[in-house]
């Protein structure tokens, strides 16, 4: 029990005391800047250049503005439904291994590389067509809907991350600041503005830019393994969710407020 104690008290002093000395622990800044690089994702892809260059591509009078329109909602909707079909493996992942960076690194470079070849096929005439479209600007929007899925998977493990980085008082301070600074990443990466004529030259900066922000939390943040004593299923995750919406009346104000955030 001694022995415990000190490890406790050993633990405690290793955490920063004062908040710049917490804001500035290379664990919690390269946490920090992994929302400084995936902010410049979601601001430049997912909302401006992305739907900027189906625009300018396909939307050459009103009626394939509306077309230009529904690609870019069912691209997102896509991206969106199989994020909700696979969040709960990645949560069971997370709790029987512990494993939070490896996967977080893994999609990223897969949403890095998939934006990366959104760049390539924007400026690349294949010579064919596909539901009377260029077939580069399919891929572009295919490469679209993987980018944006394992960008939003990657953030699954991201936030689950924050628990590790600081005690409970900390966390509410390490969050704030991660939103801050990822505030800063979407002024970066308008940065690009300026340098190009057509919204899809943005593509290739913006995954250099995601992926160079990104190294610091890859370095820096070291995994800490679970020893799973109980062995669950890879599917029990879709249970816990079953069981939840079965358990719903006992909380329902709180299921009110979330099903309304959702649709939000």
């Amino acid at each position: 029990m001694e022995s415990q104690k000190e490890s406790r008290i050993n633990h405690n002093q290793r955490k920063p005391s004062g908040n710049i000395a917490l804001f500035l622990s290379l664990p919690v800044l390269s946490w920090a800047f992994y929302d400084f690089a995936n902010t410049i994702f979601s601001s430049n892809i997912n909302t401006i250049f992305f739907p900027f260059y189906v625009e300018e591509s396909v939307g050459t009078n009103e009626q394939m503005k509306q077309i230009a329109s529904t690609f870019i909602s069912y691209a997102n909707s896509i991206a969106s439904f199989f994020l909700v079909l696979f969040a709960p493996l990645f949560g069971v992942l997370i709790d029987r291994t512990g494993q939070k960076k490896k996967y977080i690194m893994m999609f990223t470079l897969i949403s890095v590389c998939a934006t990366f070849l959104m760049g390539i096929f924007a400026q690349t005439n294949l010579g064919a067509t596909l539901w009377d479209l260029p077939l580069s600007i399919i891929l572009v929007i295919l490469f679209f809907i993987i980018a944006k899925f394992f960008f939003n998977s990657s953030l699954v493990f991201y936030d689950s991350m924050i628990g590790d980085l600081g005690t409970k008082e900390q966390i509410p301070l390490i969050s704030g600041f991660g939103v801050a600074v990822g505030y800063i990443g979407t002024l970066v990466g308008l940065a690009v503005y300026p340098f190009v004529d057509a919204a899809y030259q943005a593509f290739i900066p913006t995954a250099i830019l995601y992926l160079l922000f990104s190294i610091p939390l890859f370095i820096v943040i070291k995994d800490t393994p679970i020893v799973q004593t109980e062995k669950k299923s890879i599917f029990s995750g879709y249970k816990d969710i079953y069981k939840t919406f079965k358990d719903m009346k006992s909380y329902r104000n709180i299921f009110t407020f979330m099903l309304a955030y959702f649709f939000y």
